[in-house]
């Protein structure tokens, strides 16, 4: 689940980022999204020993039969 919120944190992020107007709000944003990602891969690489927590797998397309996968090494 880590390796899925270090793919979906700066994405968001930077998304929501676009809708801010001042540039020292945005500024601060970024840094704070930042902080965040770099928080999730200290705790994604050091602290969880789980696999399972280190890899994320989902069907994504049903029709076309493709399947969604993350996974941290």
């Amino acid at each position: 689940m880590i390796v899925l919120l270090l793919f979906l944190v700066p994405l968001i992020g930077g998304l929501l980022s676009f809708f801010l107007k001042n540039e020292r709000t945005v500024r601060s944003w970024a840094l704070l999204v930042s902080f965040i990602a770099l928080g999730l891969a200290i705790a994604g690489n050091g602290l969880v020993k789980a696999d399972d927590a280190l890899q994320f797998s989902t069907s994504w397309m049903g029709t076309l039969n493709s399947n969604f996968a993350l996974r941290l090494d």
